[in-house]
């Protein structure tokens, strides 16, 4: 291990604070994910303050509706990893909107701040700053920055810290609210799942790349049997129930990877990466009997008793030369489920 002997304290002494500030509002001033955004904030603030440990928490609020902070790491210390987290003392964080400046704590005196100073001490840590993330009188989060060796901050390190903190409060809020637009553009309202448009795209891309490095790939069109007569004897938001009944038990009968959308009206359309037909039908024949088994609310009217769906699956043959043969011969095994009488799954050959 590293020898745990205090070294002498060392005055921070950065490069021109202001050009520090031009670097992050240019390079943060474009529109990135929010983990791209913290690993660029991370690489800019280490250059200016070489820290050994770096920890963003983010206040439940502060970026939408998260019911839960969240926290971004990054370990330089050779102790651990990014899963080794600090732990704020509860009134140290409800202190936060009162606090304008930050917070400089030792190893030796950090009891009242820090609830597990014990890693510090593993990750010897000797010296840190907590950096209240402010907008208005409102704390959003805190960055907090430690160090091996021993620091002192000066008034002008302190400030400028303060409105680093500010720049990247702006720029996560630019990327989230951006991202969750983008985000909404793609998604159906009612169920949750991917819409049309962008289901589309996906195919494509996917159809593509599964033709290039020849894999399979297969795709599965999904309708609700006799539902416009559910609609019709139930009313609409009977219907909307049913919708997301629906999607939900898709959803949870495929992969985290596999893509599932709302084609239109009581249509879903699934697509699974690395799949062949025989696979494609075996997904295809879970989903209906899960549908089946389930109890919907005044299914009994439906004409077999029950409320089920039928199902065409089709794979990325040879014999297909684009994405949208490929939807066509899946809408075309949905027709003949349907024609052979409903609660099936079918395939074209």
């Amino acid at each position: 291990m590293k020898s745990s002997k205090i070294k002498s304290k060392k005055h921070i002494t950065p490069r021109n604070w202001t050009l520090f500030g031009f670097e992050l509002e240019e390079r943060l001033g474009d529109l990135f994910p929010v983990e791209e955004t913290l690993n660029i904030f991370s690489d800019i603030l280490k250059n200016q303050v070489p820290y050994d440990y770096l920890e963003i928490m983010m206040l439940p609020g502060s970026q939408g509706d998260d019911a839960e902070p969240s926290n971004w790491v990054r370990n330089d210390t050779g102790y651990g990893g990014k899963l080794l987290s600090i732990i704020l003392n509860d009134r140290f964080i409800h202190g936060l909107p009162r606090r304008r400046q930050p917070a400089v704590i030792s190893l030796e005196k950090c009891n009242a701040t820090v609830t597990n100073p014990e890693l510090l001490r593993v990750m010897e840590l000797h010296r840190g700053i907590l950096i209240p993330v402010l907008q208005g009188n409102r704390a959003q989060g805190v960055i907090m920055l430690f160090f091996q060796k021993q620091r002192t901050f000066d008034a002008e390190t302190k400030r400028w810290l303060m409105i680093s903190a500010q720049i990247l409060y702006r720029a996560l809020n630019r990327s989230e609210r951006f991202f969750a637009a983008k985000k909404m553009a793609t998604i159906d309202g009612l169920t949750g799942l991917y819409n049309h448009s962008y289901f589309m795209g996906q195919l494509q891309k996917e159809f593509t790349r599964a033709r290039r490095y020849r894999n399979w790939l297969s795709l599965i069109m999904i309708d609700i049997d006799h539902f416009k007569e559910y609609n019709d004897n139930n009313g609409h938001l009977a219907g909307d129930r049913v919708l997301i009944r629906v999607a939900q038990t898709i959803k949870k009968s495929v992969r985290e990877m596999d893509l599932v959308a709302r084609w239109g009206g009581e249509e879903f359309a699934l697509l699974l990466p690395e799949i062949n037909l025989k696979n494609g039908m075996i997904v295809a024949e879970k989903i209906r009997k899960g549908v089946e088994s389930q109890r919907f609310r005044n299914e009994k009217q439906q004409p077999s008793g029950k409320l089920t769906i039928s199902l065409g699956v089709a794979e990325n043959s040879s014999s297909l030369k684009t994405y949208r043969d490929m939807f066509k011969k899946a809408d075309s095994a949905l027709y003949q489920a349907k024609h052979e009488g409903r609660n099936r799954c079918a395939f074209v050959k």
